[in-house]
């Protein structure tokens, strides 16, 4: 809450602020576990990332384009962000297409995540194929058990 991005916000926006996030996060992995695709992410596997972590920080980023590395990289780098997702070590993805989605741009996808997040990063990812998301692609991330002091390698 001492982050708010207002420095005036008021005490009483400034938590309804913090309501609006987590029901967001929430509806977020409800929407995770509840959708039937071809790769399930159910609750045990979004149990599993939130069991591992040390801390209860949450990263929740959407990202649409036209492939999955695209979506996912929109994803980790969106500005609403307010950290990057490098440290992490537990990761939730589900990807959701259109029916041409190949295994290659999936796999591309996962190790886009795996060369920017913490080395020992455990992704658990899903896949969901609805005629609707012909030609575009939403990833959904959620990341948790942050290494403070790990430092990404430069990109080159």
């Amino acid at each position: 809450l001492m982050i708010a991005p207002d420095r005036k916000m008021s005490f009483v926006d400034a938590f309804a602020l913090a309501d609006e996030v987590l029901r967001q996060t929430v509806g977020c992995v409800a929407e995770l576990i509840l959708t039937t695709g071809v790769i399930n992410v159910d609750f045990a596997d979004v149990t599993t990332i939130f069991r591992q972590s040390a801390s209860s920080e949450t990263l929740l980023a959407i990202g649409t384009d036209e492939t999955p590395q695209k979506a996912v990289r929109k994803a980790m780098e969106s500005p609403l962000l307010d950290r990057s997702t490098a440290g992490a070590r537990g990761v939730v993805l589900n990807l959701t297409g259109g029916p041409a989605m190949s295994l290659r741009d999936v796999d591309e996808a996962v190790r886009y995540i795996h060369g920017h997040a913490h080395p020992e990063v455990n992704i658990i990812a899903g896949l969901v194929v609805q005629e609707s998301m012909a030609g575009k692609v939403q990833a959904t991330l959620v990341a948790t058990d942050f290494d403070e002091s790990y430092v990404p390698p430069e990109e080159g």
